[in-house]
This record gives structure tokens, sequence and C-alpha cells, in this order.
């Protein structure tokens, strides 16, 4: 399993909800096998310049939009 999946399978169920970039750590570390280090949103977010490598590898779409510093709503996963 990718980090990009990894971000998905845990946000799957929060389209349209706002998390902080600290909000989005927590639920990773609390229900992921995510390394803490590994959790970056931006990578997963609308815009980001260098998205994570299997958002852009695999075709696959980002996971938030970034609505504002620190701050997401999630998309459909």
């Amino acid at each position: 399993m990718t980090n990009h999946d990894r971000f998905a399978s845990v946000f799957r169920k929060h389209a349209g909800e706002e998390f902080t970039s600290v909000g989005i750590k927590r639920k990773m570390l609390d229900e992921s096998d995510i390394a803490e280090g590994s959790i970056r949103p931006n990578d997963h977010a609308e815009g980001n310049a260098s998205p994570c490598g299997c958002a852009k590898n695999k075709g696959n779409k980002p996971l938030f939009d970034r609505i504002g510093p620190r701050l997401y709503r999630v998309r459909g996963c």
C-alpha cells in the first residue's frame, strides 16, 4: 500500500469535511500504519507543484483542496 492509498483509505468517509494539517496528522497516526515523517497533507493537495509520487505516477487525483494556511477540505476519494 502506498502512502497515497493510506491517506485515501483514512479520508474516504470524510469527503467535504475540513481538517487542519494537525488534524490530518492525528487521524493518520490513529487510523493507519503510516510513518509520522511521511504525513505531508500538502503533497496530496490540489495545486502542489511536487505532489506525492504515487499520485503523480499512478494518475491518482489530489485528495485535498487547500482552502487556507494549513487548512484542507477532503475531496471525494
